[in-house]
């Protein structure tokens, strides 16, 4: 996704939708690549500023050095030892303060004499800490096609950042539902699923409903669009901007998307769920993460961990709407599912359940509910 200063809008009637590129800022595509594939051995910064030479919208131009930077690979710095060989001269710098260019001269030299370098080369080493100074060693070049679907995506990525609620229908087989379903989960976002013929509705809470970690829930939002890839889909979604909530509308016959979508890694909801995870494993052995999607009353849950045959569910705090949801289900829930509940919830109300609940304070205990899962440890 880019940052949301190089978001482009167009906006009719109390709608918005992505300024995506058109024909005419198309032929602009060739000349940014040519660039790039000239870079070799320059300065990202002295890149940068080619491109920006180049003219027109200065947003379109910075959106499309964002995403080319993906596909550059930048001279190798050991930053963790130029951070600390900048501490160590502010230290020796506060010992001379007001410092002069004799003085500064002299504390790169105590400093760089320490760690093996000269003057000279701690001095320029010290500005590569900055991509911008880092010089170009590969460039994956794309086409003019390529670099103009992979803005696309990024644009809408960006879009959604802004985003209360987000409703989308996907047409997909169900090992790809299960997929994408899968990766809502693992990404910790707050959505309700059901099953429609030949695929799945959801609705998912946009960044801009959460109480909190706004970036990061709209970074990990953003991580799901690239699963539409090769799909049939309908989205609508309200978002805010500025004062004013508008609509957004989008489908995969409007907008062009890469051929293939990106290889990310996924990762833990939390911190809280992957110590959560780790604990468990070293009791209990293997220990699945996500596991199949189970029904309730018409609606899909994915439990956070399974145990064998037993499913466990870590309730902590985010939405009102989105406890309110996921008590909803696990009350229609007919499989039983250990619940672990965060004591700052209403647990008198959560104790109505029928499950096995049990609360914890700052983080679920795997001892609290060892007794329930151990016959299904491979450890016990």
């Amino acid at each position: 996704m880019l940052p949301l200063n190089l978001l482009r809008l167009r906006f009719s009637k109390g709608q918005v939708r992505p300024r995506y590129i058109d024909a005419a800022e198309a032929e602009i595509l060739p000349e940014v690549i040519s660039i790039f594939r000239q870079s070799i051995g320059k300065k990202l910064g002295e890149v940068n500023a080619l491109i920006e030479d180049l003219g027109g919208d200065p947003r379109l131009l910075r959106g499309l050095m964002h995403v080319l930077r993906n596909r550059l690979t930048l001279e190798d710095v050991n930053e963790a030892v130029l951070i600390k060989a900048r501490l160590d001269a502010f230290r020796e710098a506060a010992k001379f303060y007001p410092i002069n260019a004799e003085k500064r001269d002299d504390v790169l030299g105590r400093v760089a004499s320490r760690i093996g370098m000269s003057k000279q080369e701690l001095d320029d080493a010290f500005l590569k800490i900055y991509d911008d100074e880092k010089r170009i060693i590969d460039f994956r070049e794309p086409s003019p096609d390529e670099l103009r679907r992979e803005y696309n995506l990024s644009l809408m990525q960006t879009m959604l950042f802004k985003a209360i609620d987000i409703d989308i229908e996907v047409r997909m087989s169900g090992s790809q539902a299960k997929a994408f379903l899968r990766r809502a989960k693992l990404m910790g976002l707050m959505y309700i699923a059901e099953s429609v013929v030949g695929g799945i509705r959801m609705r998912i809470d946009g960044p801009v409903s959460i109480l909190k970690q706004t970036d990061r829930y709209g970074t990990r939002l953003a991580k799901l669009v690239p699963m539409l890839i090769g799909a049939e889909w309908k989205l609508l979604a309200r978002v805010k901007i500025g004062e004013g909530t508008h609509i957004y509308e989008e489908s995969s016959d409007e907008v062009d998307f890469p051929l293939s979508p990106p290889q990310e890694e996924v990762s833990f909801d939390s911190f809280l769920e992957a110590d959560f995870y780790r604990r468990l494993s070293s009791i209990c052995g293997q220990v699945e993460r996500e596991p199949e999607a189970l029904t309730a009353g018409g609606r899909i849950i994915i439990p956070d961990f399974s145990v064998g045959d037993a499913y466990i569910e870590l309730v902590g705090y985010w939405s009102p709407q989105y406890i309110e949801r996921k008590y909803e289900k696990l009350v229609k829930l007919n499989i039983p599912i250990i619940v672990l509940v965060n004591e700052k919830l209403a647990t008198s109300t959560w104790k109505t359940l029928p499950h096995f609940v049990v609360t914890y304070r700052d983080r679920p205990r795997v001892t609290d509910i060892y007794k329930l899962i151990k016959p299904y440890c491979k450890k016990s």
